[in-house]
């Protein structure tokens, strides 16, 4: 068994496919309307995949997804090469750090342009 993709609903499905490529490096796979969602398919270089999910009249995420107490999914965690690198190009593309990397640890939280908390963990060389 191996992993294959999370999918994310999100408000603006061109800003967040920007971000998602731009940023952390996701590659287009396919675009297809189902019902008059809009589904993008992205992938890495390891074909570990993100579906983009757009629908007509999204509602706003109410919750705060860094409430670990709350039962459910809470973040999504890449391994990068430069973490200052990455975190400069999600602020340009309306991130937010949500928590600072501490202690040099070389770890951050942002969010993506729908507030999805996203961790960034620099790989050790």
């Amino acid at each position: 068994m191996f992993y294959t993709h999370i999918a994310v609903s999100v408000n603006n499905i061109d800003e967040s496919q920007a971000f998602y490529e731009t940023v952390l490096d996701m590659k287009f796979i396919s675009r297809q309307v189902i019902k008059g969602i809009v589904i993008v398919h992205l992938e890495d270089e390891k074909h570990n995949g993100i579906e983009l999910f757009k629908h007509e009249n999204p509602l706003k995420l109410e919750d705060n997804l860094m409430n670990f107490q709350k039962v459910g999914i809470k973040h999504i965690a890449f391994f990068v090469e430069n973490l200052d690198e990455k975190v400069a190009k999600a602020l340009l593309y309306g991130s937010s750090i949500i928590r600072p990397d501490k202690d040099n640890k070389r770890m951050i939280f942002i969010s993506d342009p729908n507030g999805i908390p996203i961790e960034l963990i620099e790989l050790k060389k």
